[in-house]
């Protein structure tokens, strides 16, 4: 895992009535004594109701202190999912989609500082929200990609902050908390999601029927006879040389722009790419 800079935990809870508080117990029973033995560690337990509450927070508490007092969140969510999104107390529906311009917003203000952890079923199809062609929104996720108990929330989690402030290794944390659940937790980081967008935006370009018809479009645009075998080729070398939308992608989603030190932290090459 690259160098993450965090100082605060939030946990959001959000559950049915009459489901176990777990996002509570990982608050009072884990991050509590994580607190006070890391003194510089802050911490908020977040019980959420509705979509109003939700984005209040994201908005007006957690983007806010990273605006205004440079705190670094670890943001975790205990709550009900599914692969489109979560489910709030409310009965209200939250899609990845919904989360994404709080992330980004975050994400800038930290320089791409933001940790997701997950305590929610299919909580790893979070990253559907990350595109090359946009800003980083966190710097990793974690998270199961199907259901999971409140038993597991409830054993797992507390294993890995504990072997996370143990160890000081985001890996050996990861680990952990694979061990005791078989490995049904996900973990991906920005540079990881930036190449599979990527490499996946590569290889629709370079798709034969896609590439043909684009190159037709072109030349009917111009006005040049579609059989001009020569033209054809130029427009397809032109169309299929990638590298300049790979560094401006590069630069932009990771804020090399706003964060020059990040040339160094993100070190991705077109290389990684075509491989």
């Amino acid at each position: 895992m690259r160098t993450l800079y965090f100082n605060k935990i939030h946990v959001f809870q959000s559950v049915r009535p009459g489901d176990r508080k777990t996002g509570e117990e990982l608050y009072d029973e884990i991050i509590q004594p994580l607190k006070r033995k890391h003194p510089r560690l802050l911490g908020s337990l977040h019980i959420l109701t509705d979509k109003r509450s939700f984005f209040d927070i994201l908005e007006n508490v957690v983007a806010k202190e990273a605006r205004e007092e440079q705190v670094f969140p670890i943001l975790h969510f205990d709550m009900h999912g599914n692969s489109h999104g979560l489910e709030l107390t409310s009965g209200e529906f939250v899609s990845w989609a919904d989360l994404k311009s709080y992330f980004i917003s975050i994400s800038i203000l930290t320089n791409i500082n933001v940790l997701a952890v997950m305590s929610c079923c299919y909580g790893a199809y979070l990253v559907d929200i990350i595109r090359p062609s946009e800003r980083c929104p966190l710097f990793a996720v974690i998270g199961p990609s199907h259901n999971i108990t409140f038993q597991s929330a409830s054993n797992s989690f507390p294993l890995f902050y504990n072997t996370f402030f143990d160890t000081r290794s985001g890996n050996e944390a990861v680990r952990a908390l694979n061990a005791e659940n078989n490995g049904e937790y996900s973990y991906y980081n920005a540079e990881f999601l930036f190449i599979k967008g990527c490499n996946r935006y590569y290889t629709d370009l370079a798709d034969e029927n896609r590439l043909q018809k684009r190159i037709d479009n072109i030349m009917k645009e111009a006005k040049i006879p579609l059989d001009d075998s020569k033209k054809r080729q130029e427009l397809k070398d032109k169309i299929l040389d990638y590298r300049p939308f790979f560094e401006r992608f590069r630069t932009y989603f990771f804020m090399i722009d706003l964060y020059p030190e990040n040339e160094k932290r993100f070190p991705i090459t077109f290389e990684d790419i075509i491989k």
